[in-house]
């Protein structure tokens, strides 16, 4: 059931699906449950990978572990006193993930706006790290007429 998820996903009902995934994945060990959400993200709609990230996006400082996954990955950190690398790696990771949003904002907006983005400029969009860069781009994405205008210098 959990590998038919995907093909679940595309109507307003898709949150209890994804709800179920995220259930259903911490089931598996540590290896295996990666390996199974990278699988089933990589084939989700992206409204729907959009929604599971959103779903999953609950601050670490206030979350409860549940899954023995995350506590033992918790524990581990803890006892090699990696406070430093957690910084430098929660920097990095907001970051990331700012770069992410701002990547995929351009996408959601682009599409809404109809203009259609070949496979090509979706994947320049989305490995793009500058976030001053994805800001123009995303000005911009409100207002091209098509996606090749987006990556014109101004």
């Amino acid at each position: 059931m959990l590998l038919s998820a995907p093909g679940h996903v595309e109507d307003e009902s898709r949150r209890p699906v994804l709800e179920m995934v995220l259930r259903a994945l911490e089931t598996f060990g540590p290896e295996r449950g990666l390996i199974y959400y990278d699988y089933i993200s990589a084939r989700l709609p992206e409204a729907a990978r959009i929604e599971l990230e959103a779903i999953m996006s609950i601050s670490v400082e206030n979350y409860q572990w549940e899954s023995e996954f995350a506590r033992r990955h918790q524990a581990i950190g803890h006892a090699e006193g990696v406070a430093e690398g957690r910084a430098e790696g929660k920097a990095e990771g907001v970051a990331e993930g700012r770069a992410e949003g701002e990547a995929s904002a351009i996408l959601t907006v682009l599409a809404a706006r109809g203009i259609e983005v070949d496979g090509a400029a979706r994947e320049r969009i989305l490995a793009c790290a500058d976030l001053e860069r994805l800001s123009d781009w995303l000005t911009r994405a409100v207002t091209v007429a098509a996606v090749a205008e987006l990556f014109d210098s101004p």
